[in-house]
C-alpha cells in the first residue's frame, strides 16, 4: 500500500532530514535511528487516517520519500537534456549543447510531483522551443543548436548552420 499521508510533515522536515543524511552518510545506525524517531512522529497522522489499531499493526514498513534537494534536481535535468540530446542526434542529426546555466529548468520543480514536474518542464521549455524552431525552419537537419539563457532570463536557442562554416571556410 502507497500514500500519501505524513507528506506536508515529511516536506517542513525535509531541510533537517538532508542534514541528518549528510552527516550520517557513513554511520548507518545513527541514520537509522534518526529515521525511526521521525517516523514515530508520524504515527499521529496515521492513526488519524486509520483510526483502528488492527489497521496500523499491518503496516509493516514505513517508507520515506524526501523531497529533492537543488543538487538532485539539477541531476535529474541533466539527465532528460542528455536523453533529448541523444533523440535529436539520431532522428535529426542535430547536434544539441546547453549552457551550464539550466536553472531556470530546476524552476520548474514541484515538490507534489517529483521528477515527473522536472521532466515535464525540460520538455516544455527546452524540446517545445527546439520543436518550433524546427518547425519554423529555424534550424535544419545537421545543425548544432545550443540551449542558453537570454538576457530576459528564458531559455532560447544559438543555432549553427554547417554551410556557413563551410562558405565561410572558402572565402578568402
Amino acid at each position: 500500500m502507497t500514500s500519501n499521508l505524513g507528506s506536508e510533515e515529511i516536506r517542513a522536515a525535509a531541510p533537517k532530514l538532508h542534514k541528518l543524511i549528510a552527516v550520517t552518510e557513513d554511520r548507518h545506525k545513527q541514520y537509522l535511528k534518526g529515521i525511526g524517531q521521525f517516523t514515530k512522529q508520524l504515527y499521529p497522522v496515521l492513526k488519524a487516517s486509520f483510526k483502528r489499531d488492527e489497521f496500523l499493526g499491518r503496516i509493516n514498513q514505513t517508507v520515506i520519500f524526501l523531497p529533492f534537494n537543488n543538487q538532485e534536481i539539477g541531476q535529474i535535468v541533466q539527465i532528460e537534456l542528455k536523453k533529448w540530446k541523444q533523440r535529436a542526434e539520431e532522428q535529426h542529426a542535430i547536434r544539441l549543447s546547453w549552457s551550464p546555466k539550466g536553472k531556470l529548468l530546476v524552476q520548474g520543480y514541484d515538490v507534489n510531483y517529483g521528477a515527473r514536474s522536472v521532466m515535464n518542464e525540460v520538455q516544455t521549455l527546452a524540446v517545445q522551443l527546439l520543436a518550433e524552431a524546427q518547425i519554423r525552419g529555424d534550424i535544419q537537419d545537421n545543425w548544432s543548436v545550443c540551449l542558453f539563457i537570454n538576457d530576459a532570463g528564458n531559455i532560447d536557442i544559438a543555432k549553427e548552420d554547417p554551410l556557413e562554416d563551410v562558405i565561410t571556410s572558402l572565402e578568402p
